[in-house]
């Protein structure tokens, strides 16, 4: 069982914060599960030899192509949050796993627009098989997994509302 901090309650943790300590331990601690259950997830889906390994970068771009088909790479920097070198390398990536197509704009040539292949499509479809796979080896059968996803889809969606480095 993981330790959290939340669980040592000492005296200085809580008054060195002021009011609010015990829940601000509690969201770290929260924020800290999560980081690890992402990095637990990303290693097992990296010893699948089956699937073609994405980096949690590569992961959100072709999340947002595919839900952006035909949207241009300055669009998905921005929805993704991501800077522009950083964008570069992953779409080299992306484009050298045979993931994104960049074609030409047919009414603009000095513009492309980014599409997901078919292999994008498949394997990211066997990432999530195998991303639910290994959490339901995790969990209980009578686990509020649909409590769960929408306390963590609203924390999501509100996060990346936010302007980067507001807090």
């Amino acid at each position: 069982m993981m330790l959290l901090k939340s669980d040592i309650h000492s005296r200085e943790s809580l008054t060195a914060t002021g009011v609010g300590a015990p829940q601000r331990e509690e969201l770290a601690d929260l924020a800290e599960v999560v980081l690890n259950i992402a990095r637990a997830i990303n290693l097992h889906t990296a010893a699948n030899e089956d699937l073609i390994y994405l980096t949690a970068t590569e992961i959100n771009v072709l999340h947002f192509v595919e839900r952006h088909p035909g949207t241009m790479p300055k669009q998905v920097a921005q929805g993704v949050r991501l800077q522009r070198s950083n964008f570069s390398v992953t779409l080299r990536s992306l484009k050298e796993k045979g993931m994104i197509n960049v074609v030409a704009d047919a009414c603009d040539g000095r513009c492309v627009r980014l599409f997901p292949t078919d292999t994008a499509r498949n394997n990211l479809a066997h990432h999530r098989i195998q991303w639910a796979d290994f959490l339901a080896a995790a969990l209980s059968k009578d686990t509020d997994v649909h409590g769960c996803l929408q306390v963590l889809a609203q924390i999501s969606e509100v996060l990346e509302a936010m302007p980067r480095g507001a807090s």
